[in-house]
């Protein structure tokens, strides 16, 4: 008779194996369901954004305790990806290295390494694999004074391109007018120059975000953003909405509808009036025109409807200290663990999956936000983007 702890190893294990299948004739295995491995590096970040949650809850998030020094994250990371190059054949096509600051803690190259490494083995063994991609979030604070580093990176861009691989950089950045919420520093027009062509010319992407306390800039950020991504030919980014519930007053909400309202009136010039190809732009194609794009406006996409609209759904999250199966780097708490990793006697190898509260995870990994309470009759349950499990 199996007991409750073998059960519960077991459920994780499948739950997580569940929806990888075999990719094509190879050796591994794919999911249409899980198709980007998030690994958490490290909380530590040179900056102080007050709104950052991170920042504010990090000591329970990431409890001192379970932190790892420099070696012992590239050793977990290695091993992790090893388990699931050489164990579980899982291809992950989207690695994404999530940290506080990256470039600060001297781990850019070093897990860079370990990604490379895993996509190598995937591209020995798998020729017709479609593109991989690493993704970074970072502020690329050290970009206009590092050059020595940004010409390192160019040189890994162009070895992972030998392997069909794309290294990319996602900046965030709340925008010109916002710097005093978050670099609390000048930077000069020359500095976000050389940001820009710095993305231009690494496959580089933006996330700009939005807090509350930030929104009486709204609009001159949004003007600004449209100049620059015009100026190095981006489309125009989404801003990220700060979802910190209590930092939302009176005054910031109506901030935020004016800059909604300045939106929709330049998308209805653009559109001259037409409103029922307007509405089908913002809710339903969606496609670039003339690089003029409404995803400045907040609206989940169709095929997200009843889904968490962030990747929290469509990702396997690791915090790679402890080696921990987390739902997502907001929610790393110790009782909302799905479970963790265990490695050998030397520290180098996975050989086990400790269950903990499995439950909650599968839950939040599956959860429908169409048919939470509350939101299962809201008329706009099909539009909204829901609210943020780690904010709430």
């Amino acid at each position: 008779m199996t007991t409750f702890y073998e059960q519960e190893k077991e459920l994780l294990d499948t739950f997580i194996d569940s929806t990888f299948y075999r990719y094509k004739n190879s050796i591994f295995k794919k999911s249409d369901v899980c198709d980007m491995l998030e690994m958490i590096v490290t909380p530590e970040c040179n900056q102080t954004c007050e709104y950052c949650y991170i920042y504010r809850y990090k000591d329970k998030l990431y409890p001192k305790e379970i932190r790892a020094d420099h070696d012992k994250t590239v050793s977990n990371m290695k091993a992790l990806l090893n388990y699931f190059a050489y164990e579980k054949r899982y291809l992950f096509p989207i690695l994404e290295i999530f940290a506080g600051d990256i470039y600060g803690q001297n781990l850019l190259f070093d897990t860079l390494d370990a990604c490379y490494d895993y996509f190598l083995y995937i591209h020995k063994h798998c020729i017709e694999h479609e593109t991989f991609r690493v993704i970074i979030p970072n502020s690329l604070w050290f970009v206009p004074k590092d050059e020595e580093t940004v010409k390192k990176i160019k040189e890994y861009s162009e070895k992972f391109k030998r392997i069909d691989s794309i290294l990319s950089f996602s900046w965030s950045h709340d925008g010109k007018y916002s710097i005093e919420k978050r670099e609390k520093k000048d930077i000069s027009d020359e500095d976000y120059d050389k940001i820009f062509t710095f993305l231009k010319e690494n496959n580089g992407g933006i996330h700009p975000m939005m807090a509350a306390a930030a929104t009486k800039n709204a609009i001159d950020n949004y003007e600004w953003w449209k100049e620059m991504c015009n100026k190095y030919d981006f489309p125009r980014p989404r801003p990220l909405i700060v979802r910190n519930p209590y930092e939302w007053t009176g005054e910031t909400i109506n901030n935020y509808l004016k800059y909604m309202e300045h939106v929709l009136l330049e998308i209805e010039d653009f559109f001259q009036g037409d409103f029922f190809t307007m509405a089908r732009y913002i809710f339903q194609e969606r496609p670039l025109a003339d690089n003029f794009e409404a995803s400045f406006i907040d609206v989940v996409s169709p095929e997200c409807r009843g889904r968490i609209a962030c990747s929290m759904q469509s990702s396997l999250v690791i915090r790679i200290s402890d080696l921990a199966i987390t739902i997502c780097h907001r929610t790393c708490y110790e009782g909302l663990l799905g479970g963790k990793y265990i490695l050998d006697e030397t520290g180098n190898k996975i050989i086990d999956i400790q269950p903990l509260n499995v439950g909650q995870y599968i839950d939040a990994k599956t959860f429908r936000t169409d048919l939470a309470v509350g939101c299962s009759n809201c008329w706009n349950r099909h539009s909204c983007l829901h609210g943020c499990l780690g904010a709430q």
